[in-house]
């Protein structure tokens, strides 16, 4: 939150109210604040960039939630969890060993956002109970993304205009 604005939350934590846009009185309100950061709020502080009466208002209670890639027991019941969402209408289930092992040695910087977003992507592109690496992003799986023009069949081209176009365009999203 921009250092201007926090005294304006604070406000609010402090008197139970707020003022809407416009309006020339306080209402009261009755919330709970949860708020999260993958900051240094200590530091923040320190450095003056955040409020330290706003800090020990909010730092009532903290939970330190490590980063998934130090708590690698969770990704079993995440995928899971995961797969779950996206519908198992695909009939997923899990990870082939491969994927296993990758899952297990990535560094997940984009965290459980990023594990969650990887499955979901995946799962269009399994065609049986375990994902694989064919759905994998290219990043991920260890695969270069190509570069250059696409690389076509000179025999799509055969036929009339909008036969060779369609064979075309077939070839090219396919690749």
């Amino acid at each position: 939150l921009p250092l201007d604005l926090q005294p304006h939350l604070l406000r609010a934590l402090e008197q139970r109210a707020v003022r809407r846009v416009g309006d020339t009185r306080y209402r009261p309100v009755d919330v709970r604040i949860v708020a999260a950061t993958n900051r240094d709020l200590n530091l923040e502080v320190q450095e003056g960039r955040f409020r330290a009466d706003l800090y020990y208002r909010l730092a009532t209670v903290e939970v330190m939630v490590p980063a998934l890639r130090d708590r690698l027991e969770d990704l079993d019941m995440l995928v899971q969890h995961f797969l779950q969402q996206a519908g198992m209408s695909h009939g997923v289930r899990g990870l082939s060993k491969d994927v296993d092992t990758l899952f297990r040695a990535w560094r997940w910087p984009g965290n459980v956002r990023e594990l969650r977003n990887v499955v979901q992507r995946a799962v269009p592109f399994t065609d049986g109970p375990l994902i694989s690496m064919v759905g994998l992003p290219d990043a991920i799986a260890g695969r270069e993304r190509p570069t250059g023009p696409v690389e076509l069949d000179p025999s799509l081209t055969a036929g009339t205009y909008h036969e060779a176009r369609e064979a075309l365009m077939d070839a090219f999203e396919l690749q």
